[in-house]
């Protein structure tokens, strides 16, 4: 694959809590380093502070920022690197996905609700839909994925397909390596 070659990709960062008041001046640079790129930002979402899973760092909070873009390689490099020298950044998440995202997140929608207390409304059942994939970020639906104690709820148990069960474990490994869901039932 040329370097040259633009592909889209999926950013989550978790941003130290102390640096929140930054968070803009961060977005803004990130945008300028996909620019520079010769990229494009389809989608920029800032989740704002939210309580971690588990602590990172022995850090309990966490400002939660989604990034859809297209560049190239090159670009991805640069703002990898600008991860790994940035001590405001605590976890980075760097999803190759096949098109360009747009729309409002699952997630952005659920802080939405929150903040005019509502609840959000409950999904179907996964095995009632033809889907063939799960959203890392709908953890109302992941959740009735995972048994009391942690564990992933095995095929035979949830009804779903061979392809689908793969989703939804991939989809809670991602979850839980951002502190959105917990490991385990003995985080607090």
């Amino acid at each position: 694959m040329s370097k040259t070659q633009s592909s889209h990709y999926e950013i989550v960062v978790l941003v130290h809590p102390d640096q929140s008041e930054h968070v803009d001046n961060m977005i803004e640079h990130f945008k300028k380093l996909v620019k520079d790129g010769s990229g494009l930002v389809h989608r920029a979402e800032n989740w704002g502070r939210r309580h971690l899973s588990y602590s990172i760092s022995d850090v309990f909070k966490a400002h939660y920022l989604l990034f859809n873009i297209e560049c190239s390689y090159d670009a991805i490099e640069s703002i990898e690197e600008w991860f790994k020298f940035n001590d405001a950044i605590l976890r980075k998440l760097i999803i190759r996905v096949k098109s360009a995202v747009t729309t409002t997140s699952i997630m952005a929608e659920a802080i939405a609700l929150e903040e005019k207390g509502e609840r959000p409304a409950k999904r179907d059942d996964f095995s009632n839909r033809k889907t063939t994939s799960v959203d890392f970020k709908d953890l109302q639906q992941l959740k009735r994925y995972i048994m009391e104690n942690g564990r992933i709820i095995p095929a035979r148990l949830s009804g779903a397909n061979a392809r689908l069960q793969r989703s939804i474990a991939r989809s809670v490994k991602l979850a839980r390596y951002l502190s959105l869901l917990p490991y385990c039932d003995r985080h607090k």
